[in-house]
């Protein structure tokens, strides 16, 4: 269930060192919209402004989650995005 694969992240991601997570699914066919599905444990009033001002387009870490197919580092981000 997504409650189960929330609390999966969650736990994952303390175990890694990572206070906060954020899972976004998006169908490629839709350009705008809600995601279809979208898990995180950040503040909630974070999560408004970021999907209120529609943020996620210009996201450095998302931009760059949408062209690449492996984990990167920080570090490489300026190589993946402009």
């Amino acid at each position: 269930t997504s409650a189960e694969l929330r609390s999966a992240l969650k736990c994952i991601a303390g175990r890694l060192g990572f206070d906060h997570f954020a899972l976004s699914l998006e169908s490629r066919a839709c350009k705008a919209g809600a995601p279809e599905l979208l898990l995180h444990n950040y503040p909630e009033e974070w999560a408004r402004v970021y999907t209120g001002f529609e943020l996620a387009g210009r996201d450095p870490v998302r931009r760059a989650c949408d062209r690449s197919v492996t984990g990167f580092e920080w570090s490489m981000l300026g190589r993946i995005v402009p």
